[in-house]
């Protein structure tokens, strides 16, 4: 029905607030209809989606705190139980990679596209933020980086690389996973922490990463042949100046033990 433009003004005014609410009531509706989702995707872990990657030919290695549970599991070694709800994502450029649309592929888990203020991309539901990073190139780069098949950009790190190099395959709850070898993580975590700063923000995660670094490095001197790996790493694949920031690092937490040599 139009009510053309000599309709009162009071009745023109009232339409418009309908209208105004009923666009409202559609966002609130979309809304519940994504917490609902992300309610139900609260048992969905890391590993699934970690593997959801791998079954679309996805490189993205799921890289971090969340790396602990699959080599306990996949390794059988005694790590700490991590609990995080942020899940990291390492994928080197220049992508080499099927093309995937990723906020297709994690909407239907309750998840929300989302950027952060520098750009980069990161995927939210009630339970857990997804994000992804890859490594710096060319020291001092700012902002994000494009890949472009995934239709997201990740946050450039110095020293993730460390993690690519070395890596190893699981079996975890029926995904085949590929994560950093427990030497390339515990190196990584020990250099990250050398160079974080003091500030009280930063406190917290130096202090999480040197103690999961030396529960990694504490399993790997029981073992002679995952200390015969991490010493080939170490002298191959890190650069001098990194290895004697990690030596020293591993030989404060460990004194006198595997580290010393």
């Amino acid at each position: 029905v139009s009510l053309g433009r000599d309709a009162p003004a009071e009745v023109l005014a009232a339409i418009a607030r309908r209208k105004e609410l009923e666009g409202q009531r559609a966002e609130i509706l979309a809304s519940m209809a994504a917490n609902a989702r992300a309610v139900d995707a609260r048992k969905v872990t890391a590993v699934e989606i970690a593997g959801a990657f791998a079954g679309r030919g996805v490189p993205a290695m799921l890289v971090g705190s969340c790396c602990l549970p699959v080599m306990r599991e996949g390794l059988g070694w005694d790590l700490p139980t991590v609990r995080t709800v942020d899940v990291d994502f390492l994928v080197d450029t220049p992508y080499r990679g099927r093309a995937v649309d990723v906020d297709a592929m994690l909407r239907p888990l309750g998840f929300r596209r989302e950027f952060r203020e520098d750009g980069s991309t990161i995927f939210s539901n009630a339970a857990m933020s997804v994000e992804f990073i890859t490594p710096e190139r060319g020291r001092g780069r700012r902002g994000p980086v494009p890949i472009g098949p995934m239709g997201v950009s990740a946050v450039a790190r110095r020293y993730v690389q460390m993690r690519l190099v070395d890596t190893i395959r699981r079996e975890i709850g029926g995904h085949a996973l590929v994560v950093p070898s427990p030497w390339a993580l515990a190196f990584h975590k020990l250099i990250v922490a050398d160079r974080r700063s003091r500030a009280a923000a930063s406190a917290g995660k130096r202090d999480k990463d040197i103690q999961q670094a030396v529960a990694l490095l504490r399993e790997i001197a029981r073992r002679p042949e995952a200390m015969e790996k991490a010493r080939a790493y170490l002298g191959a694949a890190v650069p001098a100046r990194w290895r004697a920031a990690i030596l020293r690092r591993a030989r404060e937490r460990l004194p006198g033990g595997a580290w010393e040599g």
